[in-house]
């Protein structure tokens, strides 16, 4: 059931009103799970009564981003099994698995928009070509381990602090 409502600045939004009761259901539980301890699927499937790992899949992912955005409750997957709560401090590293798929992605999709011929190009579309294949130059680089290390230490030495984007920014180039 689909819901048509008027946004702030006058464009028209789809919004689907509340959630499902088998992600509510779902959420409820996952409120429970302590840190450090895993939830098997088959848990979770009696929860719903269904198999959350194929017809009520969509229900599981939108619980854990829920109970993740209003609860701060972070899982893992341990595959074929079930979810994990993630301690604290393993929290941070979450974003390892995310870095490696930006720095593939923007990596493959550098070496596909080469494909052009770029001697028939627009000078527009040179330009468009070379702005983005920059910023994916960019982003791969930033999502390599050898970067994501070099800025740690320049946060180590800020005491832990975050660092201004600039800052961050600025490590890039000393490589």
């Amino acid at each position: 059931m689909e819901i048509i409502k008027q946004g702030e600045k006058g464009e028209k939004r789809r919004t689907i009103p509340g959630l499902a009761h088998d992600t509510k259901l779902i959420i409820e539980r996952l409120r429970k799970v302590s840190p450090g301890e895993e939830i098997l699927y088959a848990e979770i499937n009696t929860v719903v009564g269904r198999n959350v790992q194929n017809g009520a899949r969509a229900n599981l992912s939108s619980a854990r981003r829920v109970v993740e955005r209003e609860h701060q409750i972070v899982f893992g997957v341990v595959f074929g099994k079930g979810l994990r709560r993630l301690l604290n401090h393993e929290i941070p590293y979450v974003a390892d698995q995310a870095l490696a798929r930006v720095g593939r992605l923007a990596r493959r999709s550098g070496r596909t928009i080469d494909a052009v011929d770029f001697e028939s190009l627009t000078e527009n579309d040179r330009v468009a070509h070379n702005a983005r294949k920059g910023v994916l130059a960019v982003l791969a680089h930033g999502a390599r381990a050898a970067t994501v290390k070099r800025i740690e230490g320049a946060v180590a030495n800020a005491s832990g602090k975050l660092l201004p984007e600039v800052k961050v920014i600025a490590e890039f180039y000393k490589s």
